[in-house]
């Protein structure tokens, strides 16, 4: 796991911060104070026995200027990265602006209504770093001054890096600091399928979700439903999907803060259930399964479509109920369009499949 620091990274906090009160909540079970299981230990022992390099990936930006991102990689993870990447497309007049919002700092709020899957933003990032740097490494202190003299040669971006919000400890530099606080994870290997953000105000009922293509280095921001002018642009710093008491945690202890949006405020006693049900990858992966049994001899086949509609719509209500459809809905919404397809039902096959292309981006493996 690596991660990177967006190049428009804002000194933001959550759109649901409670930050009156110094204790925090009991972890959850089997996780331990740094916020690791034991599994995630053992993974992290094995990737500790790599060599680390410092690295750094040329591009032109769309004003002709040639960027550089910098940063720290394992010997394995530079053979699959470029060297150099293609230029980017001038990008349109943006849709948000960066401001500050009553009691809660600088955030992004839209400008104008942004329409369910459309692009809020695509950028390079500055940096790019292993996640497990922020623990205790042998070459951490090297691999930092050689990340800091490289950020240094672009005063712009050395700037932006050191104006972010650090909420460490004291014990923790300032480097480390901001680079634990603003920082968004992503995977830089093949085969691993979450990515999860921490940027922007946050929200376990997030509008918009975040995708990272590792081969052209590229962050998208993505509508995951109708914003309006004005309104805050949310986001899930951890794994929606997660139970209520380890999102909290997690929050608490990274950024420290009581999340209490509404989801959490207002968490039903069926909540945990339904996101562990609806939202895992073993969920979506069934998908295909119930679909499959439509066409198995002997079945019923209109019975058995109308029934996997029906499951699927139920699964839409209770993903939108949880505020978690940003990356799992577009699965429901293609099997709809398959079904609906099926039987020549062409006015509804349109407007689910419309709805799958608009959120094609958060489609994995369909």
């Amino acid at each position: 796991m690596s991660a990177i620091i967006s190049r428009t990274s804002f000194d933001t906090v959550d759109s649901g911060r409670d930050t009156s009160r110094a204790d925090h909540d009991a972890p959850p079970k089997n996780v331990g104070e740094h916020g690791f299981t034991p599994a995630k230990v053992k993974d992290a022992e094995k990737i500790l026995g790599q060599d680390l390099i410092l690295c750094d990936i040329v591009y032109e930006d769309p004003k002709n200027e040639v960027r550089c991102i910098n940063g720290a990689v394992y010997t394995n993870t530079r053979k699959t990265l470029p060297s150099m990447l293609p230029k980017l497309l001038t990008p349109p007049p943006p849709s948000y602006k960066i401001c500050g919002v009553a009691g809660k700092g600088k955030g992004v709020v839209a400008l104008r209504d942004i329409a369910m899957g459309e692009i809020i933003m695509i950028e390079r990032p500055i940096l790019i770093y292993p996640l497990m740097l922020l623990t205790t490494c042998v070459d951490r202190n090297t691999l930092a001054e050689g990340m800091l003299q490289r950020l240094g040669e672009d005063s712009d971006d050395y700037s932006r890096l050191f104006s972010l919000t650090n909420v460490k400890s004291k014990k923790t530099s300032e480097f480390w600091g901001i680079l634990g606080t603003n920082a968004l994870k992503v995977t830089l290997n093949e085969g691993v399928e979450r990515i999860l953000t921490n940027l922007w105000f946050y929200s376990c009922d997030p509008n918009a979700t975040w995708t990272f293509n590792r081969r052209l280095i590229i962050i998208t921001a993505q509508a995951s439903r109708p914003i309006l002018a004005g309104e805050e642009i949310t986001i899930a710093y951890e794994d929606a999907t997660q139970p209520h008491a380890g999102r909290r945690f997690d929050l608490e202890r990274k950024y420290k803060f009581k999340c209490s949006c509404g989801i959490c405020t207002n968490t039903s006693s069926t909540s945990d259930q339904d996101r562990a049900y609806y939202g895992n990858v073993t969920a979506t992966a069934s998908l295909e399964i119930l679909y499959g049994m439509i066409f198995f001899p002997g079945f019923n086949t209109h019975e058995v479509a109308k029934n996997f509609q029906e499951h699927l719509i139920r699964g839409l209500i209770t993903l939108k109920k949880e505020g978690i459809e940003m990356d799992n809905a577009a699965y429901y919404y293609v099997y709809l369009m398959k079904t609906y397809g099926l039987f020549g039902e062409k006015t509804k096959m349109r407007k689910w499949g419309f709805k799958a292309i608009l959120m094609y981006s958060s489609i994995r493996q369909i």
